[in-house]
């Protein structure tokens, strides 16, 4: 707002850590033309432009459970600096109404107790400014809205458009009502109003327009002033369209016809308004203009990064089924056919990709790094699958689950190529699993039929199999209306609008203590050492306080940090104690924390969840008695987690991500921590999928080799949207969804595979180490 340029889409990480702001914009420009500046509010302003302020006070904007005393240090200055005369500028930055709606969304009732606090603020400030008897103007605006989630960073009308306010003493006066609609306007029209308003310029790389309510308000500029200031911006803006190649013989007439108009002093008032008309608006079609050449792309690097992709994908395929179907690539040569074949698909597919969008793509270096790179790659993994110990298990024909997974697989994939398809994902992945599940379903009948003769106890535990199913299924038709998500469907009546209502703070109080109850239940039962029992119910008890002082309205009180942050450290320890155990079953510490940073309506559905996990646990081992069944288990779960992370409301915008969850028991800014606990939160479902695939498999005999061999299978399952969704980001780079559907697509899709394969680091590395420790203690109690 204060540069008035239009910020990139990876600008969200420069937001977490904020640092001194060098492009031209209009704090550093009132500055030069002697403009003395007061600031009171979010610390980031201090931060951005450090020595600028003639009098401030910053105040932490990532205590986001404080709404009352960081916006009360703000109020406390206005009587005593609305009396003082040496400033020009005072800027306060409120962030009260922000934090509600972050915790407790824009419905909540504190919205409406808030906005009557700022609006007795607004009071306080217009009655000492019109004490003064000295012109003034009073902008009162908002940086971003909020969707009815709590969040903001998608493309909804909730979210990006906000109110903008101009209270002016003459041009009230004008006015029976005392104010009317000045339209709809970007927020970047802001900066060269503003800029008018002051009488600097403008900064270099403004893109705005004069907003015209403002700009042609005889009350404020005369027409002579108004045409000054329309010549400025226009200039301004012409020489950025002129500069970035994009203007033509036509704008280049226009622009030289209106330049002219404009500084004829001899025409009538009537008619220089009329001149005044076509300069805005021909300025608003450069804006336009430019909006659309704003964006550049590094197309070749973009290009390599789908290649790559392409790669992992394909030697994934080769290290998990290469031994079923091509027997001879476990022979490596660097002359084999596997080596040429697999460098000759990676330059095709190089080649293909790279033509659709350039000539050039045979004389330039990135082909030879792309050649380069396929033969290496192949070369080595060639060298690692000739050393795997992969083996065959019981058949050499999929059945009719794996052939439905391995379709899902490729549905999912190709999906993403739809805008539709990305926003409803949810959809995607409601189908997938429960059809899997009956697939499933129908084998275990199969099978029952088949074995009933020569062993009748094989048809209990089948039955026992399609009922844990059919449960699941059940289940699953009441967590997916627990929280709506997706584009089309996310603004209806779902179980969280229901419990978070003001008439039902009882019903969300006992569906609380319901799934607090049937959490402890559920873990206790499963733990065996009495040890992690006790520390568990210590952090579940915590967690329940927590909840209580919340629901009462204690947001002030520092129990609110404490007891978060002891619940961190019994996590600790429970994680600790799952490392160094015999057996790796991070289930304890996992939960207690999802307990503790979900939000009170969605503890019931954490419950549900871990009932479906314990349901399916039995019938998806099945996949494991047929070929290559441990990719086919990983791939299960993997899907699991997938509708587990759209039961919590998360959807591939994001707008959809609960902030508030990185700040429960974080006292200050630090970006770490509160990036660590904002990737769990968003991401638990799959996370919790993964801790009950380990569980799986620790009831399995499974040797190390098999162990490790999940780090293949998340490469294939991981590599294979990505690959595909970086071609889809590349060939639709300038459509109009791309910035508000396919890149943050991409931006879930590559943080949940670099959160993934850390997970899946930890795990292997665990194992492998305990195993490590293991023969050596043996070694040295043989060697005694």
């Amino acid at each position: 707002m204060v540069s008035g340029t239009v910020p990139n889409f990876v600008d969200i990480l420069y937001n977490l850590q904020s640092e001194e702001y060098f492009e031209d914009n209009l704090i550093d420009i009132a500055i030069q033309h002697k403009k003395a500046i007061l600031f009171y509010g979010d610390d980031t302003w201090v931060k951005m432009f450090p020595g600028a302020f003639l009098r401030y006070e910053g105040t932490t904007s990532f205590f986001a459970s404080d709404y009352t005393e960081v916006d009360v240090n703000v109020t406390r200055h206005l009587d005593h600096e609305l009396t003082t005369t040496d400033w020009d500028i005072m800027i306060l930055h409120y962030l009260g109404l922000d934090h509600i709606g972050h915790i407790h969304g824009p419905a909540s009732f504190l919205v409406s107790e808030k906005l009557l606090e700022m609006d007795a603020v607004l009071e306080k400030i217009y009655t000492g400014l019109k004490v003064r008897n000295e012109p003034f103007t009073l902008l009162m605006t908002g940086d971003h809205g909020m969707s009815p989630g709590g969040s903001h960073g998608g493309s909804s009308l909730e979210e990006t458009q906000v109110p903008l306010v101009f209270v002016n003493d003459g041009c009230i006066q004008r006015f029976a009502s005392g104010r009317r609609d000045l339209g709809t306007f970007r927020q970047i029209d802001v900066t060269p109003t503003l800029a008018g308003l002051l009488g600097v310029p403008n900064p270099k790389n403004n893109l705005g327009v004069h907003i015209p309510n403002i700009l042609f308000s005889e009350q404020i500029f005369s027409v002579e002033h108004q045409a000054v200031l329309m010549l400025e911006n226009l200039k301004h803006l012409y020489n950025i369209f002129a500069t970035r190649g994009l203007s033509s013989h036509s704008f280049e007439q226009n622009f030289d016809l209106l330049k002219t108009k404009l500084m004829e002093s001899s025409s009538s008032i009537e008619t220089r308004r009329e001149w005044l008309q076509k300069a805005f608006l021909f300025a608003k079609e450069i804006q336009s203009e430019l909006g659309k050449g704003s964006n550049l792309y590094d197309l070749w690097t973009m290009v390599i990064s789908a290649f790559s992709m392409f790669l992992v994908f394909f030697c994934s395929c080769i290290m998990i089924f290469g031994d079923s179907c091509c027997p001879s690539v476990r022979k490596p040569c660097p002359n084999s056919p596997f080596i040429l074949i697999l460098t000759g698909l990676g330059c095709i597919s190089y080649v293909m990709i790279s033509a659709y969008f350039s000539n050039e793509v045979f004389v330039t270096p990135p082909i030879i790094i792309c050649f380069l790179q396929s033969g290496v790659t192949a070369y080595l993994f060639s060298l690692l699958h000739s050393l795997s110990l992969t083996k065959n298990l019981k058949a050499n024909v999929f059945s009719l689950p794996q052939m439905f997974t391995l379709f899902g697989i490729v549905y999912q994939g190709f999906s993403l190529f739809s805008s539709s398809f990305v926003e409803e994902e949810h959809q995607t992945w409601y189908y997938l699993v429960p059809t899997l599940l009956l697939l499933i379903s129908l084998k275990n009948i199969e099978t029952t039929f088949t074995k009933i003769d020569s062993n009748e106890g094989m048809k209990v535990v089948q039955n026992r199999d399609f009922l844990s199913i059919m449960g699941t299924v059940c289940i699953h038709r009441i967590a997916k209306f627990w929280n709506q998500t997706g584009d089309k469907w996310a603004r209806e009546m779902d179980i969280e609008d229901w419990l978070i209502g003001e008439d039902n703070y009882v019903a969300l109080m006992v569906f609380f203590c319901m799934g607090i109850v049937g959490i402890w239940c559920l873990v206790v039962w499963e733990e065996k050492r009495n040890l992690k029992r006790i520390i568990f119910s210590s952090g579940m008890i915590a967690v329940l306080i927590y909840r209580y002082l919340d629901f009462l309205g204690l947001h002030t009180s520092q129990w609110l940090v404490y007891l978060p942050r002891s619940v961190y450290v019994l996590v600790f320890v429970l994680f600790l104690m799952a490392i160094f155990g015999r057996t790796f079953t991070p289930l304890p510490p996992l939960v207690l924390l999802l307990v503790l940073l979900r939000r009170a309506h969605n503890v019931p559905l954490l419950l549900l969840q871990l009932i479906q996990a314990r349901l399916v646990q039995r019938p998806l081992t099945v996949l494991l008695q047929y070929e290559k069944g441990l990719f086919f288990l990983y791939a299960a779960y993997s899907w699991l987690g997938m509708m587990w992370f759209f039961y919590q409301g998360n959807s591939n915008s994001l707008s959809r991500i609960d902030v508030a969850a990185g700040y429960i028991g974080v006292g200050s800014y630090q970006p770490f921590l509160i990036g660590i606990l904002l990737l769990i939160s968003t991401f638990q479902g799959p996370l919790l999928a993964f801790v009950f695939y380990l569980k799986n498999l620790e009831m399995t005999n499974m040797n190390e080799n098999e162990w490790s061999s999940r780090f293949w299978y998340l490469c294939l399952l991981r590599s294979f949207p990505l690959c595909l969704h970086f071609v889809t980001v590349i060939i639709l780079r300038n459509h109009i969804f791309i910035w508000s559907v396919f890149a943050p697509k991409l931006v879930y899709e590559v943080t949940f595979t670099l959160l993934m394969f850390l997970i899946t680091f930890i795990s292997v590395f665990k194992r492998g180490t305990y195993y490590f420790v293991f023969n050596l203690c043996k070694y040295v109690q043989l060697g005694k």
